[in-house]
């Protein structure tokens, strides 16, 4: 596998296997040796997802993100003056 977004979205819960770290201290971690061989050919049991926010919580985002020129940009609203 050479990237786990072709398996996983965002958000899903998973159960992993820690094997171990590796040199930069990066953790290693399996699915597929904690999950037992499937008997019969029966499929593997499908991620849960995390709930959704409400929609008036997303519009409200939505919105200060417009204002604001998203993550970590300067915006037009609030923020320091430059002297």
């Amino acid at each position: 596998m050479t990237n786990v977004r072709d398996y996983l979205n965002e958000g899903d819960i998973v159960q992993v296997l820690i094997k171990g770290r590796d040199a930069k201290g990066r953790l290693d971690l399996s699915i597929k040796d904690l999950t037992p061989a499937p008997e019969g050919g029966a499929p593997p049991p499908r991620p849960r997802r995390l709930p959704k926010q409400s929609p008036e919580f997303e519009n409200k985002l939505k919105s200060f993100l417009r204002g604001t020129g998203g993550f970590g940009g300067k915006g037009k609203k609030g923020g320091r003056k430059k002297r």
